[in-house]
């Protein structure tokens, strides 16, 4: 049996909806929004009818319910208006935090150089790198650097 996806999940989902229309926004729309954004990700269980009225797929119930624990942390609010959803600033400032932090655990680039080596210098290379106990892809840059300086 499959698990229900966790109320926390659909945060930044509905965040990034409410973003994209302009930070305020009926429920069903915002709802549409959220499903295209985590549809991949859902269990059999996030598919299921809710047991008890409206009778709505647990996805969408607990979206619905996120919406209520976010806005009780601020991060939308509870508008006067019965039917719209509007990102707060600590709503949009907890989004960009989000963001920075998937950026952050990127892996960086990185460039590879492929170069042919003498077998000869590769030797010494090797000897060095033993004797002073670093990678061979670091006294082999420090040749190159040497190399290239004279």
């Amino acid at each position: 049996m499959s698990r229900v996806t966790p109320k926390h999940a659909y945060y930044r989902p509905i965040l990034e909806a409410l973003v994209e229309f302009g930070g305020t926004e009926e429920t069903d729309t915002v709802c549409r929004r959220v499903y295209e954004k985590v549809q991949a990700t859902l269990t059999s269980a996030d598919l299921e009818t809710t047991k008890t009225p409206p009778y709505e797929a647990k996805w969408r119930n607990h979206t619905r319910w996120a919406r209520n624990e976010m806005v009780a942390q601020g991060l939308l609010s509870g508008g006067k208006l019965h039917g719209w959803w509007k990102i707060t600033d600590i709503g949009r400032k907890w989004l960009s935090a989000q963001k920075r932090k998937d950026r952050a655990q990127r892996p960086r680039k990185t460039r590879r150089l492929s170069v042919t080596v003498d077998p000869r210098l590769l030797t010494l290379a090797r000897r060095k790198a033993a004797k002073k106990r670093v990678s061979l892809t670091r006294v082999i840059a420090e040749l190159l650097d040497q190399w290239s300086r004279s």
